[in-house]
């Protein structure tokens, strides 16, 4: 199981849009998954090298995602990688 994540986000760094997809998916409607949290984040840290290649749909779900973690009580670790990825200007 790593390794489909370890090559997802390896799909992100070279640019493949199946591979952002994917990620986009993960992070904002993924189910509770066995280390979740660094899965998540490092699919978020990989989407963040190339943010160029998100579409207007993608950050609105990503948006829509970081408005309901900050919403919880005690928000879960990738709110922070998800906060950067939304917010940071694209190049």
């Amino acid at each position: 199981m790593a390794d489909s994540f370890h090559a997802v986000c390896a799909g992100i760094r070279s640019g493949d849009l199946r591979a952002i997809d994917v990620a986009v998916a993960l992070v904002c409607d993924g189910p509770k998954l066995p280390f979740g949290k660094t899965i998540k984040c490092s699919l978020a840290r990989a989407l963040n090298s190339q943010r160029a290649l998100l579409s207007r749909l993608d950050v609105q779900r990503l948006s829509e995602r970081l408005a309901l973690l900050a919403a919880l009580p005690f928000p879960p670790t990738e709110l922070r990688y998800i906060r950067r990825l939304v917010r940071t200007p694209s190049p």
